[in-house]
Order: C-alpha cells, then structure tokens, then sequence
C-alpha cells in the first residue's frame, strides 16, 4: 500500500515537472523545424486560400454585390498574421546573423523565437480553415428609387392629407391591402413612390418593394423587379419555379410593403410568387389602378383613396411653380391663367404644359393656348392619349357608347333622365325590356366610368364630366360616329358644309345660341337631333326642314316655336323613338300622334293647353312627361288611358282639373282612368282636390312616385325617391295605405282618425321611410305608442329626418314603458320640433342608444318644454350608465323655451346596488324641478355626465329660466369642437364659463351674446384667486350686444389670449369699463365696432373699451 502510494505521488511529481521541462526544451530542439513549418504554412494561406477568397471577393465587387461582413473580417484577420508573420521572420533573420553559441542568452532568445513560430502557426492553421466560405458575398437589395419622389413629388395640400392617411393606416397594421385610384395623368404613380420613400425612411417595414404592371401583364419582368429589389438571383427557367423560389424568398421578410402600381385588370399575386396574407401575414399590399372596381372587386382592397384632380388654387400654384415666376409678369399672367383652367385639375398636364413654357415669351404662350383652345393633340398628347387608352380599355361597348353621349352632352352635370331617353331612343341599350331596366343598366353603367375615373361625379340624378374628359369624348366620337357637336352656351354663327351635314349620324346643339335654320337639313344618315335655343327669343324651324332626316331616332327640340303647329315635315319622321318638345310655344300637336313609333315624348315646360285625343294612338308610348306644363287645362277622357304600355308618367306642376268619377258628363280626363295603365313604375302626380280621390287609387308596381294629395303643397323632391304628401278629409284607405307603407318621404297634415302616426297608419313601423313631416294637426297625440303596439320592436328603423311642427296636441314622441327593448330611430340625424306647446320632453332616457347618430336638433316655441331627455324613475334604476354622449351631434338649438329646466334633469350616475340612494337622489331632483318651476332653475342645463364631443354650433335663445349653462365641470372631451356659440335673451344668466370650461373650447371661433339682461361676464372667476392663462386660440368674431349689466369679459386678474380675434362688436353695455383687469393679447384686432358700424380704436382692447365707456358717461353727462 505504501509503495503503490509513493508511485502515485512519483507519477504526479513527473506530470508536473519532467513533462513541462520537455515541453520547453523541445521548442530548442525543434527550433528549424517549427520555423520551416511556419513558413510553409504562412504560403500556403497566403497564395491559396486568401488567393482563392480575394478572386471571389474581386469578382462580387464587379457583380456590385456586397460581401458578406465575416469575409471582409476574414481578409482583414489574414493581413494582420501575414503581417506579424514577417515581423517575426525580420526578427528571426536578424537573431540568425548573430552569432550563434551555447551561451545561455542565446538558448533563451532560441526558445523564445520557436515557442513564437508555433503559435503563430496555430493561428495561421486556424484561419486556414476558417477561409472555407461557401459563399463570399450576396447580391445588395436595390435601395428604393426615390429620385421621382424627391424630384416630381409636390406637397400639396390634398396630396399631403391623402400621403398622411395611407401612411396612417399602414402604420395602424390593421389592413393587408390598400387602394389607390384615380384618373390617368392625376399622380398616382408619383403618389405611390413618396409612400414608399417615406415608408422605407420610417422603417414601417422591413422592405417596401413597388413593380409597376401596365395593361400588359409581364409576369417574367415583374418577378424580375420583385427578385432585384430583395437582391435575389434566379437559376430556374420557368415561372412556376422562379414563382416558387421567390415565394421562399419573401417569406423570410418579417414585414414587406408590395406597393404594385397601374393595374388595368385584376390578376393573382401567387401566380408571380407573392405570398398573399393568409400565408404570409408580414404581407402588406398597396395598389393603384385608374378603375376602383378592379381594386375592390378583383384585387379584394379593403380600404381605398381616391385621388382626386387638383382643385383651382392647388393647380395654379402648381403650375406657378414649374413655370416660373414669369407668370406673374401683367403681361403674361391673363394667358397664365387661361391656361392653367384648361388643364383639368390634372398634374401630369400641368408638369408638360409648364416645363414647355417655362420661361418661353408671350407669343408661345399665346400659341399654347390657342393649341389648347384647339385640342391640339401635340398640347394635350399625354393625356389624350391616357383618357383614350382608359376609354379603350372599358370591356363593355354600351359602356364606351355611354361615355360617348355624356360627353356630346356639351356640359359638365348631365342628368341621367336625359341620358336616360337617348340610349333608349339610340337603342344603345341591349336586351332590355322596360324603362326600369334600362334605369338599372344605366346606374351600372355610369358606375363604372366613374369608377374608371372617366366621370368625375355619379350620383342619384346626375353625373359629371370633366371638360378635358368631355373634349376626348368629343373627339372620338367626332371621328369615330361621324357627329357634329358644340359645347352648352356656344354660338351657331353657321351650319357645317354640306359635305359634313350629309355624313353626319348625329348633331349635337346644346342650349347654343342659334339664328336660323337651313330650310332643309340635308342628313340622310342623321339619327339623332338635338337642337336646344338658348336664345331670348323663340325661333322658328321650316316646315320643310326635316324632308331628308328620316333615319332620326331622337329629335330634342327646345325654345321653339311651333304654332300654329310644329314643322310639317315632322310628319315624315316615322323611325322616330324620342320627342322632346321642351320650353316650346305649342298649340296643335294633333300630327304627334301619327308617330306611332314613339317610345318617349315629353313636352316638359313648353306652353300647350290642349293635349290632343290623337296622343292616345301611341300604343308604344313608355314614357310621356307634361311636367311643368302649367297651361295644360284639357286632356280628353281615355287619351291616357289609351297608353297601355306606359311605365313612367310626369305631371308635376300640370294639369290638375280632374273630372270626378261619379260625373256623367266629362270633357277631362278622371284619375280612375289611370288605374288602367299596369305597367306604370314611375308616377309624378298632384291631386289637390282630395274629395274626388278614387278609393281603389292603387298601383302595385311603383318603383317611384311623387304624389301629392290635398290642397297647399309645395313642390319638391326628384323622381328617384317615394314622396308622399298628404291633407285628407276622410280616413287614410285603399291604394293610398300602400303608397304610405312604401313611401320613403312623407308629409302629413290633416289626416283624421290618426291619434298615433305608427299605430295608426303602418303598425310594421315605417320600415322603408327615410324622411317624415308631421304639420298642422290637431289629433296626433304621439308618435309611437308601445303600450297599444306592444308587439313592435324596429320602429323607423332608416329614418334619417323628422321634422313635428305645429301639432297643438301632441304629447310624447314615444309613448309607454321603457323603451330599452324596441329598436327606434336608429338611423335619426336631423330632429326638428317646433310648435309643440304640450310637449315636455323629446327623448326617454332609454332611448339615447337607439339616437346615437344624431347629427342636429333643433327645438323651438315648445311652450311646456322642460327638458330634452327625460328619464322616467324605473330607467334610472334598473338602466344606469356612466353618461349620456351624443357623438355625432353637430347642431344644437335651443329656442323659445320658457319652461325648460335643463337637458337632462335626472344625475347620472353607474349602476350599484344601493337603490335606496338611487330613488333618494331622483326624489330630490324631483323636488328641484318642482321648486323650478316656482323660482327658476337649480340645475345646469348640462350637467358633467352630459359630453358633446363632436358639437360645432349651438344657439341658446329665451330661454327665461336658464340660470346656468355649463356645470362647473364637464368631460374630457365634451365641447372641445364647438365653433360658433350663439346665446339670446337669456335673463337668468349672470355669466357664461367657467374658467375649466373655458379651456376647453380649443375650436370656438364665434361668439355671440345677445339681450342677456342680467350677465356681468363672460368668464366666471369661480372663487378662484391664483392668476391663470386662458388662450382662445380659434375665436375671431366676438359680438356683446344690449347687456345692461356687463361690465367685463372677466372680472379676475386673468391673462387672456386671442391669437385669432378680428372682430369686436360692444353695442348698448353701459356698464363695460373694461375688456378685463388681466393681461390681454389681441394681436390681430384692429377696432370695436359700436352701433351703426363705426369703428373705433385706440391701440389695444382695454384701452378702446375704456376709452368709449368715458366717452358714453361724458356724453350722457352732457
């Protein structure tokens, strides 16, 4: 045991001695060896693998390739040990030169240079196989161009607003795919660059990468620019593989930003490679495309931009810009001007036409205007030929043949009515088989162009056309369809050459100022004829004037004369489809009647009195308008009647001498006749002797209809919606509660039997009605009632107006029990009640739910009004809130209230279970409004639950019991947006704000006080001693008018500030001293305005004020 120990410790003795001392001793005896070693592998780094890695690295930096950072390190790494390894072998040459012996200096300098090699050679070894790169560098991403953006971009105001909300909602993260649409030449390609510029700058995403695709899409060039802009480099062939490799490759990015421009037509982003959001969710898409359906329909964008032309200002200062200042010059600047309205808001235009002028001399500015005047293509080339290409690109020819009429239209709003009777009379409308179709292919189709940007306007009775946009129409179809055609306003100074006249399929006139008229229009090929006079003066056509335009389809004559009748040759024109006989002189039509191809004829405001028997030949008549006809006293009996297919009938303003049914004699046409024309879908018809209404007056296929029934009716409205007005004698019945139940605007007056307007005349509740007028009845009691109609639970579910006026006996607008469970007014924004006297309230606090989109209310002569919501005790206990909000209020009026206490009386307060506090608290307010009605009011008329966050104007007039507007405190948000504040004959007031509530009208930019006869200033000091800043930043007109006992804006040491103030009116305050004691800055202001308009100043406000004060006691002294 002992021996085996004493190994052991022998054993350990070595390991730690004798193998250290021949560790050390070997560097002296393996000194060349290890210096040669070094040598050699120094080379073999050196001439090899750095070599080799430096050839790579030589040939990426030709490619423009970056290489990779731990290879730059690498090469870097090898310099400095190449660099040491020469050091070391200087040091070694120079120790050789010595001369060398077995000193023991010598030995050590030995060792010291071989333990030096070795290590060194370690090293050198280690890097060597650290130089084995399998790839030395990667293509660089092209760094976005943003020489346009930089360059081309403008920032101009509704580029800016629009830049801002895409940068917004791409921030917010919340939406994969945005559009951007607009017309051709309106920027929306400079637009998509300046997102990514400042996209890629805000470090939104990781990458933003932007391809263009054209009308033709180029899947290989795309994939291309896709792979170049994430620096990757294709080896597959095919498009399927680079789809696949691309694919790959973006789903590496953790956020990328496509921004893909000019798309004509939808096609699939996986097909080129591009992960769509549900497999990649760091997808975000922006795409732009002259046609919005293609971005909505085809590429699926849930949020679009429209980019509109620039309005005046924004073009003129645009084109200031790029032109010089030159345009200034007198000389220059009328033409300047001229010019720059001719571009169309448009700024790839306005960039050709500026930068081509810039700096040019009057003359070439007069040439380009005269080019443009002209529509010379070589002045308008680009965006000719951009509207052209999208009018070329439209898939649908009635859609081309539509955009072609629109424009020979001659003005900017065309209505679609009109458009309407041409593409049915040109038969530009296939397979249609009713005026109510044609309609809906009309409304398709006009959506379309506008959507193509084609129309700069589509609503429900018109669209617009921009006057470029029209000239290009012009002239296509100028040299497509062979038409003659003048702008709306123009002069007819002579007819085109006779060449022109006979090739001509269409002529265009309208409202021009013509002089005469060739005796016979030689057209042949002529199918449609619109000669619109725009002269004071009544013209005549000759009789013989249409001899050879017997192709025509669609003749518009307006402001002729045609008595005793119309041209003789109108006779011959048995093709015929469309008369318009509009603003015409008339007296016997009788020869209409022989054109017994008609499908529309409308004499719409011309001067005829007697429509003739022969006018009920027109079998195929669909639609015949006598709107506006006000001198129409005879329509024989059967003559409509007789028109069995017609769909649309107008007589606004017309005939009204009716024949009642029961008569035995009748020379007039009577209503039941009209109950013979089935197909009828349109009907515009006044009856204002209600006694000979038919009781089955029904038609079962109205689309629309404009009726108005009863005496004392005002015209108004358009033929698109359901209007209905009535004033009856005996109880609603038979086709008129149909019409009520679709009607979609109604106006009541007399009606009797109707206690409750819902109960009584639609218990479905009025579900198509968007606008109802309640007026001058003395039955209607309410509204609704939900104890009667208990069953009801969407009552006037799209309403958007109600205007009560003048009901002496009504008493509640909702009627029974809490209303929590019914869905009412759900749609409401405009709310008007006036002459109310016996109503007290307008809302129940259970329906402030259901009222959210109240945009205006307007209450005024309620004579017993006490409040505006009122909440009824089991609502506040069992319906508790922290509020009441009206969000998106925008107007409040408040007039001719003598009773009303406060908006709400009842606190609100959040629900608890301690109901007895909540009973308690309602039983003191009810005993407030008690003792109210005795002294005055004890409550704000809003209390600090009450919020207003969108409110922009609000006008308070006599109302006598109002002692206090605004509690001492109010919500965060409430009233930071009203802007004009209008207080009138208000007595109880003694101030208006506080000075918490005074701060928080950040936007008021109009205050009027008016005959307040007891208020002392504006701004109440509240107790509150320490000296405050209070700044209306917005407010420019102050007006303080008959305050008796006014002495100051505030009577505290306060510092006011009215950056914006320009206008001060102080008329008949005697008591003013003063503005205020404080510090004032009015920096703007430059008088007080007094009675009759005289200004006066004398340096600042305070001083003014003070000044005109001692001049009134001086004067009043005297």
């Amino acid at each position: 045991m002992a021996g085996d120990i004493a190994f052991a410790v022998a054993a350990k003795v070595a390991e730690y001695t004798v193998e250290p001392v021949f560790h050390q001793l070997s560097y002296l005896f393996f000194y060349k060896r290890n210096v040669n070693n070094l040598k050699t592998q120094v080379a073999k780094l050196e001439e090899e693998t750095k070599d080799r890695v430096q050839r790579e690295v030589d040939a990426a930096n030709e490619n423009g390739e970056e290489i990779h950072i731990d290879v730059q390190n690498w090469l870097s790494r090898v310099d400095e040990l190449i660099k040491k390894a020469t050091e070391f072998y200087a040091d070694y040459s120079e120790a050789k030169s010595r001369c060398w012996n077995s000193s023991s200096t010598n030995l050590l300098s030995r060792r010291k240079l071989s333990r030096k090699a070795v290590k060194l050679t370690l090293e050198v070894t280690e890097i060597q196989t650290q130089g084995n790169f399998s790839k030395v560098s990667y293509r660089v991403t092209p760094p976005m161009v943003t020489s346009t953006s930089s360059k081309d971009y403008k920032a101009l105001e509704s580029r800016t607003r629009t830049l801002t909300s895409i940068l917004e909602t791409l921030r917010d993260g919340k939406l994969k795919r945005i559009g951007v649409w607009g017309p051709g030449g309106v920027g929306k390609t400079t637009l998509a660059k300046q997102v990514a510029k400042e996209a890629q700058e805000a470090n939104i995403y990781g990458k933003v990468v932007m391809v263009t695709i054209t009308v033709e899409v180029n899947v290989n060039r795309v994939q291309g620019e896709i792979a170049d802009a994430l620096g990757l480099k294709f080896d597959e062939n095919t498009e399927v593989g680079r789809a696949n490799r691309l694919r790959e490759r973006i789903k590496k990015e953790h956020d990328i930003l496509f921004i893909i421009d000019d798309i004509w037509e939808g096609f699939n982003l996986e097909i080129m490679g591009v992960p769509l959001e549900d497999e990649h969710e760091g997808s975000t898409f922006l795409l732009t495309s002259r046609n919005y359906d293609v971005l909505k329909s085809e590429m699926g964008i849930q949020k679009g931009f429209l980019l509109q032309v620039l309005e005046h200002e924004e073009a003129w200062s645009l084109f200031k810009e790029m032109s010089g200042n030159t345009v200034e010059y007198p000389k220059l600047k009328a033409t300047a001007i001229e010019i720059a309205e001719r571009f169309a808001g448009l700024p790839i235009l306005i960039a050709t036409v500026a930068k081509a002028l810039k700096d040019k001399e009057l003359y070439a500015w007069k040439d380009a205007l005269n080019r443009l005047k002209n529509f010379d293509n070589e002045g308008y080339g680009k965006v000719h030929s951009a509207l052209e290409l999208s009018y070329h690109h439209l898939e649908d020819e009635e859609a081309k043949a539509l955009f072609l009429l629109i424009g020979l239209q001659g003005r900017y709003y065309v209505y679609k009515y009109d458009l309407l009777i041409f593409a049915l009379g040109m038969g530009l409308f296939k397979h249609i088989n009713s005026l109510e179709e044609a309609r809906v292919r009309l409304h398709k189709l006009t959506n379309n162009l506008k959507a193509c940007c084609l129309l700069v306007e589509d609503e429900t009775r018109w669209v617009a056309i921009h006057d470029v946009v029209r000239g290009v129409a012009v002239l296509i179809a100028s040299k497509d369809q062979q038409v003659f055609s003048k702008k709306v306003y123009s002069e007819l100074n002579e007819w085109p050459e006779m060449d022109t006249l006979r090739r001509c399929r269409g002529i265009y006139l309208p409202w021009c100022y013509m002089r005469n008229f060739p005796e016979r229009l030689e057209s042949p090929q002529l199918e449609v004829l619109a000669l619109e006079n725009y002269s004071k003066d009544y013209l005549i056509v000759p009789d013989s004037f249409f001899e050879e335009t017997r192709q025509l389809k669609v003749l518009d004559i307006c402001g002729m004369m045609c008595i005793p009748k119309p041209p003789l040759s109108l006779q011959f024109l048995t093709n015929l489809q469309v008369l318009y006989l509009y603003w015409c002189k008339l007296d016997d039509i009788t020869m209409v009647g022989d054109l017994c191809n008609l499908q529309v004829l409308s004499l719409c405001k011309s001067d005829i009195k007697h429509l003739p028997e022969q006018i009920g030949k027109l079998g195929r008549l669909r639609l015949l308008d006598l709107d506006s006809c006000s001198s129409l006293q005879v329509i024989p009996p059967k003559v409509l009647s007789n028109l069995t297919n017609l769909e649309e009938l107008y007589m606004g303003n017309s005939f009204v001498n009716w024949e009642s049914c029961s008569s035995s004699t009748t020379t007039n046409a009577c209503l039941v006749e009209l109950m013979d024309l089935h197909r009828l879908t349109t009907l515009d018809l006044p009856i204002p002797n209600a006694e000979i209404l038919p009781m089955d007056f029904l038609f079962r296929k109205l689309e629309r209809f404009r009726v108005y029934i009863g005496d004392g009716w005002s015209r108004e409205g358009n033929y698109e919606s359901r209007r209905l007005k009535l004033k009856l004698s005996t109880k609603v019945g038979g086709g008129v509660t149909l019409l009520l139940q679709n009607a979609e605007d109604l106006s009541i007056d007399e009606l009797p039997g109707v206690k409750n307007v819902v109960n009584d005349l639609n218990e479905d509740g009025f579900p198509e009605l968007k606008h109802l007028s309640v007026q001058n009845n003395v039955e209607i009691h309410c509204i609704f009632n939900s104890i009667i109609l208990s069953h009801a639970h969407c009552i006037f579910p799209n309403l958007d107006s109600l205007v009560l006026n003048n009901l002496s006996n009504l008493e509640h607008i909702c009627h029974g029990p809490s209303m929590v469970e019914v869905e009412i007014f759900c749609k409401l924004r405009n709310f008007q009640v006036n002459n109310c006297h016996r109503l007290k309230n307008l809302f129940l606090f259970s329906m402030i739910r259901n009222i959210s989109q109240l945009v205006e209310i307007q209450v005024s002569d309620c004579r017993y009004m006490e409040e505006i919501v009122f909440s009824k005790k089991e609502d506040s206990l069992n319906h508790a809130v922290d509020g009441i909000e009206f969000p998106q209020l925008l107007s409040l009026t408040l007039q001719n209230l003598p009773a009303l206490v406060t908006f709400c009386s009842t606190e609100i307060t959040p629900s608890t279970s301690r109901r007895r506090n909540q009973e308690l608290s309602i039983e003191i307010e009810t005993k407030e409004i008690n003792e109210v009605n005795k002294q005055g009011s004890l409550l704000p008329l809003f209390n600090h639950k009450i919020s207003f966050p969108n409110l922009e104007t609000m006008v308070i007039k006599h109302i006598s019991k109002l002692r206090t507007i605004w509690h001492h405190q109010v919500t965060a948000n409430s009233f930071q947006n009203l802007a004009t504040l209008e207080i009138d004959s208000c007595a109880g007031l003694i101030n208006l704000v506080t000075i918490s509530i005074a701060k928080n009208l950040l936007h008021l930019k109009t205050m009027k006080i008016y005959n307040c006869e007891n208020i002392e200033e504006i701004v109440s000091t509240e107790g509150q001693n320490v000296e405050d800043v209070i700044t209306f930043n917005l407010l420019e007109s102050l007006a303080l008018v008959r305050l008796p006992c006014f002495k100051s804006f505030c009577s505290g040491n306060h510092t006011f500030k009215f950056p914006s103030l320009k206008e001060v009116i102080v008329e008949e305050c005697p008591k003013m001293e003063m503005f205020c004691p404080g510090n004032l800055f009015a920096p703007m202001l430059k008088g007080v305005t007094q009675e009759y308009s005289v200004q006066f100043w004398n340096g600042d406000l305070n001083t003014t004020i003070k000044h005109l004060f001692m001049e009134m006691h001086d004067s009043n002294g005297k």
